[in-house]
């Protein structure tokens, strides 16, 4: 088989700029005992801040709230001006609120926070997030007066580890901590974090990166990394690096590996030159392609990106391989973060666009995407849907949509063997009756490499998409379809589901026009693996009752086929 992501990979790579984070950043309490220990996950701040520590170098003292205001003020903990307690700063790590918790937003840039603990002596900023759960952290931007002109290192931590970390100080203990930038890092195990069984493909790209910060030079380096599959089966894989001058880098590639069942893989990395571990995961699924880990916990948005770029516009996809398994493409999901904010009541602007794109339909094994000026519009698109906003989204909500062919005569998306398609969605704004930027749900970042995840916010193009974030814009298939040859699609008059939500029953309406001595019936879960399978006989018009008491909450397909027809309908399960 052709090896189309590494190609597509080392010959895209690096043609576009995007927004880099600094160093990933490892944060531990030294004191006091009763809360002692590594605190997970840390943002970072983009490559533009200032103040970057570089691999192998930390910081370590003792916590200080900063304070800007009178203790009863909103604005007491946020940095947003000079600090009125510079006495307690001197020589230590500053203490400071993104914005008034909980979920209050901050009211000033990050670069300002910092600048403003660097002027009254401290020595570090540790910025504490104030959205409560959110427990996967982004990196944050420079920005504002003082952008740029940093020169003490800062990093985020949860909103969570705050509050406990906070309330240590506040009692009088003394807070001692460390962050600093591993040698070790950006291990690289899998194309997507969730792919179909039957699109397994080999993984030859597994990778990490080693920079040798031991100040002296490294002989006979063995780097491992043990992937361990859903049985408990290990699977070895090392390379030796026989000389790394000290400061200098090497990214270890290893050989293949191939997974083989359903469920979740597990890689640990490490080296013989320093004693780092990273874990990194990955899920074989039945019938879903997503590159997000899973469970939503954040959301990636840009205002000033989405207002000054020039088009408000926000375009995402995310890109999946196809294996030797043909299959059928039927709905993308993604949620929207900021619902109520961005939502206009005008039909022309509260409308999303979901688009499947084939990524090479040139078939010579790059991406379509341009080496100047890239944008989406290079590629082919072979789906379409839309989705009307209601303003009533959960901020954590996947809405899934249903996407048709583009092609006139062609009834499904059939997905090419050992192809590259995308999952995407488009917003289009306008500055003046759209111009709030959604932000679109999504989980913690995962190491891919260029254009797995790309974004354009205006006319800008993201080879790597979000930083720190990875949006939810996943592609569900229908391989309960063994031969589309003489299938067509089903006329959605012909068959509709309601109640929906449902709760106990979902009902199937069919009016067909000729008398069928069979339909078949699959339901399949979120995931698309199918959970209910069902055969109706002698059907003509009439409504159909499926149990779903059995079903824990969530969304559902109801793959329908008829005679005259198959159609893919989702209905959501409701407690």
């Amino acid at each position: 088989m052709k090896r189309m992501f590494t190609l597509i990979l080392l010959a895209a790579g690096g043609l576009f700029c995007a927004r880099q984070v600094q160093a990933q950043i490892i944060f531990t309490v030294n004191e006091p005992a009763g809360i002692s220990g590594f605190v997970s996950p840390i943002g970072a701040p983009d490559d533009a801040f200032g103040g970057e520590l570089q691999p192998g170098e930390s910081i370590s003292g003792d916590l200080a709230i900063a304070l800007t205001d009178d203790p009863d003020s909103l604005s007491t903990y946020m940095g947003c001006d000079s600090i009125i307690n510079p006495v307690d700063l001197v020589g230590k790590i500053a203490l400071i609120h993104r914005g008034s918790p909980p979920d209050a937003p901050g009211t000033c840039f990050f670069s300002n926070k910092v600048w403003y603990a660097q002027q009254a002596g401290a020595v570090g900023v540790v910025i504490c997030n104030n959205l409560v759960g959110d427990e996967i952290l982004d990196g944050y931007g420079a920005g504002g007066t003082w952008a740029g002109l940093d020169t003490i290192p800062s990093c985020m931590i949860s909103y969570n580890d705050c509050v406990v970390i906070k309330a240590a100080i506040e009692a009088g203990e003394t807070v001692n901590v460390t962050f600093f930038v591993p040698g070790f890092q950006n291990p690289g195990l899998s194309y997507a974090y969730h792919t179909p069984k039957d699109h397994i493909i080999p993984l030859e790209d597994i990778r990490v990166t080693l920079i040798n910060t031991t100040g002296s030079e490294g002989n006979d380096i063995t780097f491992t990394c043990d992937i361990e599959d859903p049985d408990g089966n290990i699977t070895t894989l090392e390379k030796l690096v026989e000389v790394l001058p000290a400061g200098a880098d090497t990214i270890v590639t290893f050989d293949s590996y191939t997974p083989t069942v359903e469920g979740t893989y597990t890689g640990v990395f490490t080296n013989t030159l320093t004693s780092d571990v990273l874990t990194e995961t990955f899920i074989i699924t039945d019938k879903l392609f997503a590159t997000d880990r899973g469970t939503v916990t954040l959301d990636a948005g840009n205002q000033t990106s989405f207002a000054v770029a020039n088009g408000y516009r926000y375009h995402y996809g995310s890109l999946y391989q196809t294996g030797e398994i043909p299959s059928i493409a039927t709905h993308v999901s993604f949620g929207i973060g900021n619902a109520a904010e961005i939502f206009t009541d005008n039909p022309d602007f509260d409308v999303f666009t979901l688009l499947v794109y084939n990524g090479d339909a040139d078939d010579n094994e790059l991406l379509d995407f341009a080496t100047t000026n890239a944008s989406f519009d290079d590629l082919t698109a072979v789906g379409l849907g839309t989705y009307a906003m209601t303003g009533d989204e959960g901020a954590q909500e996947i809405l899934t949509v249903e996407v048709l062919p583009t092609s006139g005569g062609v009834q499904f998306i059939e997905l090419d063997t050992l192809g590259t398609y995308y999952a995407a969605f488009k917003y289009d704004g306008d500055p003046t009756a759209a111009s709030v930027c959604p932000r679109m749900v999504g989980t913690g970042d995962v190491n891919y490499f260029a254009f797995t995840t790309p974004l354009v916010i205006g006319n800008t193009f993201f080879n790597a998409g979000w930083l720190g974030a990875i949006c939810v814009s996943r592609l569900h298939i229908d391989e309960t379809i063994d031969n589309v040859k003489d299938v067509v699609r089903l006329d959605p008059a012909k068959a509709r589901i309601f109640p929906n939500p449902a709760k106990d029953n979902v009902n199937l309406e069919l009016n067909l026009e000729n008398l069928a001595d069979r339909v078949r019936v699959d339901i399949l879960n979120f995931d698309s693996k199918v959970v209910g399978t069902y055969e109706l006989e002698n059907v003509r018009n009439g409504v159909y009752p499926f149990n779903t008491e059995h079903l824990a909450s969530g969304t559902y397909f109801l793959s329908v086929k008829t005679p005259e027809g198959y159609r893919s309908l989702v209905f959501t399960v409701v407690r």
